[in-house]
């Protein structure tokens, strides 16, 4: 343990508490002071072990069942995050993931699925080839369509079973169901030549989101509003669902705010709140995102260019916090250092990914490695931290938040 958690471990010791109960204290005030644009004083920190998903796992610890049997699910999960908090003290909060893929809710409007050994599921294929089939376009049945029943009865398993809270599967927005429906030429195209087609089809996905999301959590036990786990990070009560919206850095402002984003008022409303993620540059739809109603945070990779990330929290104006999350880079010091150099700390919660065949390389490329993952988390945790240290002891840190402070306020 570090000295904070030390500190805090032999605080509820003498209260009569437990050190894991110091942890969980200490990384959740940590997250809920970041969520709060609070001034910085000890960034929050999760080296996410990437408990739930089988790209970059060593083949080796991936059960043959992985995705048929729920006990073969729910023990892996519980393995990687029983193993990730004996070896890593960071604020990870384990909790369990009722996975089946991206494709989940696309498969419920009639995508077919394809399931390979040592792979996570995917789309096979749009199930939407025409106007026509657009059309005829109805919402699914969590109880009846696609992978929504076995994702059900995944969490009904976990929630029996398992050892941690359970939250949502993963969940993909409205845009990337869509494209997985229709694939992107489709959908692009169909915004200039069929734009209320496309209204269409994303308010009759964006109910069956919602639809798909009360299902879970009925099943779950989870609140409206809470949401134990957004890619490795708890989040604070009030903020109760997560959409990965990656296709967004593909589409100009214009697009994006004519048919993507006024979904996202609206889905937010039913849960207190949310985040959107996406992988990459989203610096240039900074100016919607800055004033969208119920966003309480956004998760992004800036994909090896530490630029990406600098310029969208800039162009957010402190208003929204960013939670960083990529894959680890193979250099992380000078990585770090890179980073850090360029963004200011206020809000902001650290959550690379860590696993066992994949590293971000020095030109930003994804690169094959081959790593113990709880050796490669310390490495990446130690470097992390003693970059955020070396930040904290800049002189002029207080200068830049107090202008952050300044532009958030207005």
């Amino acid at each position: 343990m570090n000295d904070r958690s030390l500190s805090k471990a032999s605080e509820f010791a003498e209260q009569g508490g437990s050190p894991e109960a110091g942890r969980r204290e200490g990384a959740q005030r940590r997250i809920t002071a970041a969520f709060a644009l609070a001034e910085p004083t000890d960034p929050p920190v999760i080296v996410w072990p990437f408990h739930y998903i089988a790209c970059g796992c060593d083949p080796a610890r991936l059960p043959d069942d992985l995705f048929e049997r729920p006990g073969a699910m729910t023990e892996f999960q519980t393995r990687l995050c029983e193993e990730h908090v004996e070896a890593v003290d960071d604020d990870f909060q384990p909790y369990l993931t009722p996975y089946l893929g991206t494709g989940v809710l696309a498969s419920g409007f009639g995508c077919r699925m394809h399931f390979a050994p040592g792979r996570d599921p995917s789309v096979a294929g749009p199930c939407l080839q025409s106007v026509a089939d657009a059309a005829r376009l109805r919402l699914p049945d969590p109880q009846r369509d696609g992978l929504m029943p076995r994702v059900l009865e995944l969490a009904a398993w976990m929630r029996a079973k398992g050892r941690y809270p359970v939250t949502l599967t993963d969940m993909q927005s409205p845009l990337d169901e869509l494209i997985l429906m229709c694939g992107h030429e489709r959908l692009y195209t169909w915004m200039y030549d069929e734009p209320q087609l496309v209204h269409e089809l994303f308010a009759q996905v964006s109910e069956a989101f919602i639809v798909w999301v009360k299902a879970q959590k009925q099943v779950t036990g989870e609140p409206l509003d809470v949401c134990h786990g957004e890619q490795g990070v708890w989040v604070p009560p009030g903020c109760g669902v997560w959409l990965a919206d990656d296709e967004a850095v593909n589409l100009s402002p214009d697009l994006y705010a004519e048919f993507v984003s006024p979904s996202y008022p609206r889905i937010f409303r039913e849960f207190g709140g949310g985040i959107l993620h996406f992988c990459g540059s989203g610096k240039h739809l900074a100016p919607i995102l800055k004033n969208l109603e119920g966003l309480r945070a956004i998760n992004t990779g800036p994909m090896g260019q530490p630029e990406n990330f600098a310029a969208l929290q800039r162009g957010l104006e402190g208003k929204v916090p960013l939670i960083y999350q990529e894959m680890s880079p193979v250099h992380p010091g000078p990585y770090f250092a890179n980073l850090l150099g360029r963004i200011n700390l206020r809000g902001v919660i650290f959550a690379p990914q860590v696993c066992d065949r994949f590293a971000t390389g020095d030109q930003g490329e994804l690169v094959s490695v081959v790593q113990e993952r709880r050796v490669a988390a310390k490495a990446i945790l130690d470097a992390l931290r003693q970059q955020i240290e070396a930040k904290m002891r800049e002189p002029e840190r207080r200068e830049d938040q107090s202008s952050s402070s300044g532009r958030a306020g207005k």
